[in-house]
């Protein structure tokens, strides 16, 4: 049995340069020069990049620290329970509050963070 892969051709109509519809499509596939761009529209791309960035650095900063809570508070949960003597349970219990448990713990509050977001914006 073989399998072909059929493609559908798309016939896109060409424009004459002259046309009013070229000045508004860039078809070429380097972004705008900066003398096609506005001052005011370079500052909002700047200010959107800017943002974007500080929104990420943010992110990140409040992952690491609930990760870094999440941890701590997985590691005094763990040394406040009786120790097995069995090293097999011993290693599991221990791999799951040291890999799994704050894991969970960050993705659970960031849709806890998620959900009072979406409660204060109503």
């Amino acid at each position: 049995m073989r399998a072909t892969l059929v493609v559908p051709v798309i016939d896109v109509p060409q424009s004459a340069p002259g046309d009013d519809a070229t000045h508004c499509m860039n078809t070429s596939a380097t972004p705008p020069s900066a003398s096609e761009l506005s001052s005011p529209d370079r500052w909002q791309r700047l200010l959107a990049a800017v943002s974007l960035a500080a929104y990420a650095v943010f992110v990140l900063t409040v992952s690491a620290g609930l990760l870094f809570c999440n941890s701590v508070t997985s590691f005094v949960i763990y040394s406040t329970l009786p120790q097995s003597n069995d090293e097999d349970i011993t290693a599991r219990v221990s791999q799951l509050f040291f890999f799994v448990m704050p894991v969970l713990l960050t993705f659970f509050e960031w849709y806890l963070l998620d959900l009072l977001r979406r409660y204060l914006r109503r």
